[in-house]
């Protein structure tokens, strides 16, 4: 079950689900949009109207942040796992390694 925050659907699974999930699409080689989001893009799709769109569409919404875990649980009474953007890509990593799976990283800077 997913938790809305306005149009925002929040994923509610558990960790081990959600490695079951991306190693299912990443089987699958289907491209999907995965945001972790905070209190601050909750904010934001408040006064961004693209960026609420963004986080309408994407596939899967990962409450990143106390902030969000706490006003999910006041407003619906449930406690959901916090994954982080952290507990994700080391997620990516180990199933990447136990499938033999490339990584290409990208960054802002040379450094």
């Amino acid at each position: 079950m997913n938790y809305q925050l306005d149009n925002v659907k929040i994923y509610s699974n558990s960790i081990n689900e959600l490695e079951q999930y991306l190693t299912n699409i990443l089987r699958e080689n289907n491209s999907n949009q995965i945001v972790t989001f905070n209190l601050d893009f909750y904010r934001n799709t408040k006064s961004n109207d693209e960026f609420r769109y963004i986080c309408e569409k994407a596939d899967l919404i990962l409450p990143d942040g106390a902030g969000i875990t706490s006003l999910i649980k006041l407003k619906f009474g449930v406690t959901l796992q916090r994954i982080t953007g952290h507990d994700l890509f080391i997620l990516l990593l180990k199933i990447a390694n136990e499938k033999n799976l490339k990584i290409a990283l990208v960054g802002s800077t040379e450094e």
